[in-house]
């Protein structure tokens, strides 16, 4: 009479140990698929970051490039504008060392 009691439980024991075992695998499994996963995220986040960085590295070299045409056209400017003013004074400055070397030598 209670054999199948018995039976019903050892049944009932044996599967329970079946799915604690499945549940064993799967758990394992789900946390290698994680892993799996959070590693391929990483990879793509930091593929996004090195892209980030490079644009920026870019940009602020062309920014740099940029502002350095600029300053150099700017002193070019500025140097082409005093040699201007330069080589206008030249024949006063000339006429102003001779007279002082005149001066200097007694002929006035």
């Amino acid at each position: 009479m209670y054999e199948k009691e018995l039976e019903q439980i050892r049944n009932t024991e044996e599967s329970s140990d079946a799915m604690v075992k499945k549940a064993g695998a799967d758990g394992k499994k789900l946390v290698q698929e994680a892993r799996t996963r959070a590693a391929e995220i990483l990879a793509d986040a930091e593929e996004r970051g090195r892209a980030v960085r490079d644009r920026y590295i870019r940009e602020g070299t062309d920014a740099a490039d940029r502002q350095y045409e600029e300053a150099m056209e700017k002193a070019k400017k500025e140097r082409e504008a005093l040699m201007s003013k330069a080589e206008a004074r030249i024949p006063d400055v000339a006429g102003m060392i001779a007279e002082r070397i005149v001066e200097s030598c007694g002929n006035r």
